[in-house]
């Protein structure tokens, strides 16, 4: 690996890895190059301000030629020359230093500058060099990327406010439902959060100084006593951009970028607390997310869409803020006149915004692709139903809706076991079904109804039954509706969110009004049919799934029906000389039942 040629695939930071697209806008500004280019640009800058000031009378103003070739020199600076720098680094074990080397060299050609090539870097600390440098990488990141990108989500927020400004949700208090709001005054809350944070950011003033090695400028007037040096370093920082600092020790005290951190890790920790919120609405079903082509959900569960992007922002939100977080507690501590740790943490400020801008492009990404699900036009007596529901636990008089005529009469003696038989003689009008669930002290018919329909959901004939019995308490049994959480929120929504007249399932046409075009929203039911009698007769996993399960002699069945009339429908049915499919399929089903819930029920 050591002699591996660096790749994303092989990077230790997924900034410079799987990311490394995603912050390409930072490298210009934060990278060793962007650094270094800065601190070009300072250093030029600076011998420009000493040749055009005519006090200094050993450094005569440059040709408007030069002043040109200087101004090439910093626009044109390449990651090659960066390098180059770095080159004579190794040799100097000094950053700054080797900078004023490369300069020489570079400009080796020019007699004007070389005439004052010593005026290069004159009376500065290195300090005054990155102190400057800092400040403009941090004022142009904020202002150029950061900022845009924020403000990108703040927008989007602000639409989703305004596009759900009425779409009721219940509101929570200790995680409970609380009393109705609406989805648009709950995203408004937030952007009214963000807007705050952002001007705190906008409004903080870079500080530099340029004052020497301890700040009072005492090799500046040893060389010109007479000069008005604070006048001119204010007006050579105020040049750059920056406001001046005239308070300073060897470096400038870090108060204003400890501000600056400090800034953004707040708008961080408020996107964590919406990155959360919206992780919780997904949940409760009041977004749902759009699928790109070929994007997947969960790799076991397909109906799920797992809110990656609201993650993957909140994962990389707290990485930023463990370090922005200690660059604004260290930087402004001083140990009496500096020393390296200030440089060493500083190099890291592109590994705290790159995790910001990260988090930023994930949670802009994630706002693009939700999709409120629409909770109006529901009928008051559903609400109503399903709050007697929960208050009642169970449906009412299941039994009713259960009247299965699938057993032939003489098939029905048949199967039942003398015994048995004997049991439910006084009620001969029971199908087999329901005789052994009256034999059983089974769990509630809430419970079973749930069961059933997991197990029985295929056959179209079962399908309409348990859709009779979810009917007589408004809701239905099948996944996912039976959701305590959907229950709760759709019994406490007031009606007029509720009802639109007659319509029928008027909540599912309209959550799916956006998604689903015209002829399909319209289209009249239509049942289907599986070929459940073809692949008892096959030579597949169900024809081997029926004979295993309805022959094994540990089958609970036995307790209830005669095994060699089974195992003779089963025969039949295989070679064809009858369609037994309805009475195997049922018996299949009712053996899994209890085979699966033997825990619930006792004889």
């Amino acid at each position: 690996m050591s002699e591996m040629s660096f790749q994303p695939i092989v990077a230790l930071s997924p900034l410079d890895g799987r990311y490394a697209g995603r912050v390409d806008a930072l490298r210009a500004q934060f990278s060793e190059y962007g650094l270094i280019r800065r601190r070009l640009e300072v250093e030029i800058g600076w011998l420009k301000a000493l040749a055009a000031e005519p006090h200094f009378a050993e450094i005569p103003p440059f040709s408007a030629q030069t002043s040109a070739a200087l101004d090439a020199l910093v626009a044109g600076f390449s990651p090659a020359q960066a390098i180059e720098v770095k080159a004579i680094e190794a040799e100097t074990n000094h950053d700054v230093k080797a900078l004023e080397y490369w300069i020489k060299k570079a400009l080796a050609d020019n007699p004007e500058v070389m005439r004052v090539a010593e005026f290069i870097h004159f009376a500065c600390t290195s300090e005054d060099i990155n102190n400057l440098s800092h400040a403009l990488m941090l004022k142009s990141t904020r202002d150029e990327v950061l900022l845009p990108a924020l403000d990108r989500i703040i927008k989007r927020m602000r639409e989703l406010a305004h596009a759900h400004a009425c779409l009721p949700m219940m509101s929570r208090t200790h995680g409970q439902p609380a009393t109705p709001t609406t989805l648009g005054k709950e995203i408004a809350n937030v952007v009214a959060r963000l807007d705050r944070a952002r001007r705190r950011i906008a409004d903080i003033r870079l500080l530099g100084k340029i004052n020497g090695a301890v700040g009072n400028y005492n090799a500046h007037l040893a060389a010109y006593p007479d000069f008005d040096w604070e006048g001119f370093a204010r007006c050579f920082v105020e040049g750059l951009g920056l406001e001046f600092n005239p308070y300073t020790i060897q470096i400038e005290p870090h108060d204003a970028l400890a501000e600056l951190f400090d800034a953004f890790a707040r708008v961080n920790t408020i996107l964590i607390d919406f990155d959360r919120d919206v992780w919780g609405y997904i949940s409760l079903g009041l977004f749902r997310q759009k699928l790109k082509a070929g994007e997947i959900g969960s790799s076991t569960m397909p109906h799920k869409v797992n809110p990656i992007d609201f993650e993957n922002s909140e994962g990389n939100l707290g990485l930023a803020n463990a370090l922005l977080r200690h660059l604004s507690e260290k930087l402004p501590i001083s140990r009496w006149q500096r020393d390296l740790t200030d440089s060493t943490v500083l190099r890291n400020m592109g590994v705290a915004f790159g995790y910001t801008l990260l988090a930023y492009d994930s949670l802009l990404r994630g706002l693009g692709k939700l999709l409120a699900n629409s909770l109006k036009n529901t009928d008051q007596r559903w609400a109503n139903r399903i709050r007697n529901f929960i208050e009642r636990g169970s449906i009412p008089n299941p039994d009713r809706f259960y009247t299965d005529d699938s057993f032939a009469s003489d098939h029905y003696e048949e199967l039942l076991t003398a015994d048995f038989r004997s049991k439910v003689a006084r009620d001969a009008s029971l199908d087999l079904q329901r005789a052994v669930w009256r034999s059983l002290t089974a769990p509630s018919e809430l419970h079973r109804l749930m069961h059933l329909d997991l197990t029985m959901a295929i056959a179209d004939n079962d399908i309409i039954k348990v859709t009779g019995a979810c009917r007589s308490a408004g809701v239905s049994v099948r996944f996912p509706y039976l959701d305590r959480h959907l229950v709760e929120y759709t019994a406490h929504l007031p009606a007029h969110y509720k009802l639109h007249g007659t319509q029928k399932r008027a909540l599912f046409k309209q959550a799916m009004m956006s998604v689903l075009p015209e002829e399909i929203r319209r289209k009249k039911k239509q049942g289907f049919g599986l070929p459940v009698s073809l692949w008892m007769r096959g030579n597949g996993q169900f024809r081997q799934l029926l004979n295993d399960t309805l022959e094994s002699p540990n089958a609970r069945l036995h307790d209830f029906v005669r095994m060699d009339t089974v195992r003779g429908l089963l025969e039949r049915h295989q070679r064809g000389a009858w369609d037994h499919a309805s009475e195997l399929y049922q018996l299949l089903v009712l053996e899994l039942w209890l085979q699966r819930h033997a825990h619930d029920t006792q004889s």
